[in-house]
């Protein structure tokens, strides 16, 4: 009982938030330079075995042709040294359309006896480039099995993939040799072309949850175990017990809706080219951002959180806080998961924490307000129908201009992505706006703004241990720091919505 009054002093008191979060980041600091010796070991045996990875000439050449081929690199910067008569300048003057080299390159690759390696290769790389795609998977299959490796095998899936053999593609599947060429993402599209939904979306999951490292998984089920705490807070004492069952419902139907998310994204795809523009062009990464993304997220959210309005109360004003806060819980479902694809492509360094403050609070703050709108038009359509379509047009016109700001440069403004935090202080003055209507916001012992802070800092420090795996103490503080100081922006549009008494 004491221990709870000492909580709640300082968590109402401001130098007590400050004193307790030093607290709390001083211990990050040392455990960051604890875990830092402890794992030195396996720090260097990483970096070790990725550089001890076999790299010879012709795989990085295969490499360079490859990718370079698929206009992803340009080139690489390990690329053999090239001579006038190197296979490198050959490969060159073949891909440039030389017509002597191309002659060369198929007398070479004709020949009875077995060709030297790279020629089929780059025989396939040439029937590609002209889009002859079922001689470019032949060359690249005999080159494999010639000599096997990797590359090669993703240049046959390539070709086959365009030529349009996707059953063949499913077949080749089964060969445990080209199962790392088409496993997961590869997988889901070719399902689609096949309209194989069961297959499709068995290599979904494969695609999102192979080889998941439970330490990312703890990071990511923390981003939204940390909101969930502070925003059920505002209920009044008693209120939450009702529906507190639901609540894991909730966020579990919130994670189940990325699936049909990023399937409709491939059916938007495929179907209708609808692909984020590769340019600089604000307005148009404004239009696919809110016509696709939003639109998408946003309604599959709203879909899963719909069976949720059977068990919200009746009552009109717990019963639409019930349906804010079941549906913020569906929101921050959505951004536990998607936050695991994000953290799956780092080694951390600030990723959880930059995340937390950003895209994890505005799923459940959009989610949230749009969960609301559609309790409303549900229980009395005549008087919210109207309204509702208007919260969602919001909901989504503010997802999209999130994700416009942070993916293109403003016109005549340049690079303005921090401008990110209007969209989210909208998202969040919507949100609050509501939670004060519904009589939330009662003082409770601990405040919120404390376990926003505490919280903060302690995902701040467990994220600055685990980067220490794969970089050294220094610079695995200085990365995490930098980026939970971008969290100050968040921190204000929060607390400013917030508005809870805090003394000094």
């Amino acid at each position: 009982m004491n221990f709870m009054r000492y909580l709640r002093a300082l968590s109402y008191s401001r130098s007590g938030l400050m004193r307790s979060c030093a607290v709390i980041l001083l211990a990050g600091v040392l455990g960051a330079a604890i875990s830092s010796w402890m794992f030195r070991a396996d720090r260097e045996r990483i970096w070790e075995t990725d550089r001890s990875m076999p790299r010879d000439d012709r795989e990085r050449l295969y490499e360079h042709w490859f990718w370079d081929l698929e206009t992803l690199l340009s080139g690489l910067e390990v690329l053999p040294e090239e001579t006038a008569d190197s296979f490198q300048a050959f490969g060159r003057r073949v891909l440039a359309g030389d017509h002597e080299a191309l002659a060369e390159l198929k007398q070479r690759a004709g020949v009875d006896s077995v060709p030297d390696e790279g020629v089929l290769f780059l025989l396939g790389l040439h029937h590609m480039r002209m889009g002859e795609y079922e001689e470019a998977a032949a060359a690249a299959r005999r080159e494999n099995e010639l000599y096997p490796h990797g590359i090669v095998r993703h240049l046959a899936v390539d070709a086959l993939f365009r030529g349009g053999r996707f059953r063949e593609l499913a077949a080749l599947s089964e060969d445990p040799e080209y199962t790392g060429a088409l496993r997961g993402g590869k997988m889901v599209r070719i399902a689609f072309r096949l309209g194989d939904l069961p297959l499709m979306f068995r290599h979904l999951l494969i695609a999102e949850y192979e080889g998941l490292r439970v330490s990312l998984l703890i990071l990511a089920l923390l981003t939204g175990g940390i909101w969930a705490a502070i925003l059920l807070h505002v209920y009044p004492r008693g209120g939450l017990r009702p529906i507190r069952f639901w609540v894991p419902a909730a966020l579990a139907m919130g994670w189940m809706s990325t699936w049909p998310t990023v399937m409709s994204m491939i059916w938007m795809e495929e179907r209708f080219g609808f692909v984020e523009p590769s340019g600089n062009d604000f307005f148009e990464a404004l239009l696919f951002h809110t016509l696709s993304v939003g639109i998408r997220e946003e309604l599959f959210k709203l879909l899963l959180f719909s069976p949720l309005l059977i068990v919200i109360r009746r009552d009109r004003q717990r019963g639409e806080l019930d349906a804010l806060m079941l549906g913020a819980m569906t929101g921050l479902g959505f951004a536990v998961e998607e936050n695991l694809g994000y953290f799956a492509g780092t080694l951390a360094g600030g990723i959880s924490t930059s995340r937390f403050v950003s895209a994890t609070l505005l799923h459940a703050m959009l989610t949230g307000t749009a969960g609301l709108a559609l309790y409303r038009a549900v229980r009395d359509p005549g008087k919210w129908l109207a309204d509702s379509i208007t919260v969602l047009a919001m909901v989504i016109g503010l997802h999209g201009l999130y994700n416009a700001l942070l993916s293109a440069p403003i016109p005549g403004l340049g690079d303005m992505s921090y401008f990110y935090g209007a969209a989210l202080a909208g998202a969040v003055h919507l949100f609050f706006r509501e939670v004060r209507v519904q009589g939330g916001m009662n003082a409770r012992t601990v405040s919120i703004t404390g376990l926003f802070f505490w919280g903060y800092c302690v995902l701040i420090c467990l994220e600055m241990a685990y980067t220490t795996l794969y970089f050294p103490f220094l610079e695995s503080v200085s990365m995490v720091g930098e980026t939970a100081l971008a969290g100050v922006l968040t921190a204000f549009v929060f607390l400013h919505a917030l508005r809870e008494p805090i003394g000094d």
